[in-house]
């Protein structure tokens, strides 16, 4: 971040901490040791990036924050350490994916962030697309350099589905369900999605690209009709539009927590985590793979390194590591 930014950052701090109070401006310039005139033109610059600040008798209120996603408007509210400090913001790209993938063969640092405000090749899981219209969800892709190897790399999706259905289910208020291994739901329907990729060099990991769409703030007519009953957003089950920096924000947080536990204690209190948030398990269920092939069975468990164990007909038990999962209705 420049040094005009870092200091519109400290502005940004002193008028969010006063919660919606007055804020005088010799306070500012005392605090910051800005003289008047430069705090004024931090205060327009702050103004230039959408920043509704009245100005008043004895100072300024902060009124309305713009709703996008740069390092100013997410690091108000981040209080994770790592996760999310350095952010690539961009208003439209191909996917986040390849540009973090591009960033971390340049040696970008574990955690740095790409995120968009749109994206025009999205990708989802299993080769589908990723619908990702402009300025309503949140497209973003964090950068890990685990001490790892390749192995235990998939365990890695399971920590970024627990953080992300916590975070989802604070905002909500209410229950967010995860299907193996990385769709999150809301009564049955997706509202967000996420696509790791790996480099390795060897056997170890070299970094991973956490991939993460979540549908925020798209109403029922934004959906393609493919989604319509497949898909929801946060707006759609709240009522409400979300302030996307702070939901971002909200999610990271939870992101660095949900790896750090992850790096101290194993994969084990991540696969609990996850089977206390499972929507799979005990139901009936068909697997497809790549190859255009399906399994049919009862999903009874997911293993030590996070397959998903299905009983078929003959009561033979089969563990999957990929694929894609859809269950039945009733079953």
């Amino acid at each position: 971040m420049s040094q005009v930014d870092a200091r519109e950052a400290m502005v940004l701090d002193l008028l969010l901490e006063a919660d919606g109070g007055v804020v005088s401006g010799q306070f500012l310039s005392e605090k910051l040791g800005l003289d008047p005139s430069e705090v004024y033109r931090r205060l327009n610059g702050l103004r230039c990036r959408g920043y509704g600040i009245q100005r008043l008798r004895g100072g300024y209120r902060l009124e309305q924050m713009p709703d996008a996603v740069g390092h100013l408007e997410v690091g108000a509210f981040l209080t994770a350490a790592e996760i999310g400090r350095v952010i690539h913001h961009r208003e439209k790209v191909p996917s986040t994916n390849e540009i973090a993938f591009r960033l971390a063969r340049g040696g970008a640092f574990h955690g740095e962030l790409v995120v968009a405000e749109q994206q025009v090749r999205g990708r989802g899981r299993c080769g589908r697309n990723w619908f990702s219209p402009a300025g309503l969800n949140l497209y973003f892709s964090v950068i890990l350099r685990p001490d790892l190897e390749t192995a235990r790399a998939p365990e890695l999706t399971f920590v970024v589905a627990v953080a992300l259905a916590r975070a989802l289910g604070e905002s909500l208020e209410g229950p967010v369900g995860i299907k193996w291994p990385n769709d999150v739901q809301i009564q049955g329907k997706k509202v967000a999605g996420i696509l790791p990729e790996l480099h390795a060099k060897g056997n170890l990991v070299d970094f991973v690209v956490a991939g993460v769409g979540v549908n925020v703030n798209m109403s029922e007519s934004d959906l393609p009709v493919a989604l319509a009953g497949k898909a929801t957003s946060l707006r759609i089950e709240k009522g409400r539009t979300f302030g996307r920096p702070r939901l971002l924000a909200g999610i990271l947080d939870a992101f660095e927590d949900t790896y750090n536990q992850w790096i101290d204690e194993g994969f084990g209190p991540i696969r609990d985590a996850w089977l206390s948030l499972d929507v799979t398990l005990g139901r009936k269920v068909r697997v497809g793979d790549e190859g255009g092939e399906n399994l049919v069975g009862e999903a009874v468990s997911v293993d030590e390194s996070g397959a998903l164990v299905i009983r078929c007909p003959d009561g033979g038990l089969v563990k999957v590591v990929s694929g894609d999962v859809a269950t039945f209705l009733g079953a």
